[in-house]
């Protein structure tokens, strides 16, 4: 093998340990052991591994509590659980939880090297379609930039040259069309770049601390134009003293603003949206904010499917490549958050987000209700 790969082997048996240790040494992968789960966890923090052997049954903290926690851990390591005959439910249950695959005991060297071999071998595939499709957006990004300059610069000759013109009134309309085009395409090209970064796993920018009320304001400032276009009456509805948040603040408000376009775009003329903030303790202490439109609703069977790339609801007109809500969905997990739709029965959306917080500064009284 051209690059030697970490193999971490779990389990509470000295004699199972070092069997499986000196098999895998000879085959020429790099190895680690750990004698019980605690141990593991701690490993799989520290060091990146291709692939995990666990044990199903160990003292303490248990090969499927290595599996659920570790993939939080290190989600690119392929978890192998080893299972008795009488366990062979419970490595199917890991299997659920995103274990690669199973052995049972007792397994020979072969079988051993060869599961270990493909597990190995679909984590560098992955890896590969990984860069592969990073490379491609990044093409994608630069091949669309350089008309994006051509246009912004003709824009910038032809309006100086129109303030010269008496009779310029529907001209100038055409190019107020052909700056919005700019403009979205400008952000189509940002969301590529960012989604493509975020998800390869790049850290966030630099977070710094912000008020909601401020998050919300630079959103409705960014989207009243267009609301005013289609006649539309913006909202707000956020609640007093909230805890600042820490968050990349130009991603955060992109991700507010996402959500304020669609609510404008599929909520009928002379309509209201809301934009709203309020402190939350479901989970754990949080910042939570929403937007409410007064457009058609998403059926139940669509209400996850909508934060996955290029889907379309039907039945709802098609406003771009179905990349706004999947990229919403990444900026706010990056942020440790969630973000979720509801429809009420009497009609419209209700997006929310949630960005935690340590603790809530000043007085507690604020409005704790969900909208």
């Amino acid at each position: 093998m051209s690059e030697t790969a970490n193999i971490l082997v779990v389990d509470d048996d000295d004699f199972v340990r070092a069997s499986f240790a000196n098999e895998l040494t000879a085959a020429e992968y790099e190895v680690a052991t750990a004698e019980n789960g605690e141990a593991a966890l701690a490993l799989l923090a520290k060091s990146d591994f291709d692939a995990a052997l666990v044990d199903i049954r160990m003292p303490g903290i248990d090969g499927l509590t290595v599996v659920k926690e570790g993939l939080e851990i290190a989600p690119e390591t392929r978890m192998i659980v080893i299972t008795g005959y009488a366990s062979i439910d419970t490595a199917v249950e890991a299997l659920r939880y995103g274990a690669y695959d199973y052995l049972r005991k007792p397994c020979r060297s072969r079988e051993l090297i060869a599961t270990v071999s493909r597990a190995v071998e679909n984590r560098r595939l992955q890896q590969e379609v990984q860069l592969l499709r990073k490379d491609m957006i990044d093409m994608l990004v630069h091949d669309l930039r350089g008309p994006l300059s051509i246009i912004s610069g003709a824009y910038s000759m032809l309006e100086g040259e129109l303030s010269a013109l008496e009779e310029g009134k529907v001209a100038r309309q055409w190019l107020e069309i052909a700056q919005r085009g700019q403009v979205r395409l400008d952000r189509l090209i940002n969301t590529l770049l960012e989604m493509s970064r975020l998800e390869a796993g790049e850290p966030l920018g630099e977070r710094k601390a912000v008020t909601p009320l401020t998050l919300v304001r630079e959103t409705i400032s960014q989207l009243k134009p267009l609301a005013d276009i289609r006649d539309l009456k913006l909202r707000t509805k956020v609640a007093s003293r909230l805890p600042k948040v820490q968050v990349d603040r130009m991603l955060m408000v992109r991700v507010l603003s996402n959500l304020l376009d669609n609510a404008i775009k599929y909520s009928p003329p002379e309509g209201t949206v809301v934009v709203g903030a309020h402190y939350s303790q479901a989970d754990s202490p949080a910042v939570s904010f929403w937007v409410r439109d007064q457009g058609p609703g998403i059926p139940l069977e669509y209400r996850e499917r909508v934060f996955e790339k290029f889907t379309h609801v039907p039945g709802r007109q098609r406003g771009g490549m179905g990349l706004g809500l999947p990229y919403c969905r990444l900026v706010v997990e990056a942020h440790g958050g969630c973000i979720w739709v509801d429809s009420p029965e009497g009609g419209g959306s209700i997006f929310s987000l949630t960005v935690p917080v340590e603790e809530l500064q000043g007085d507690a009284s604020c409005d704790h209700t969900r909208r």
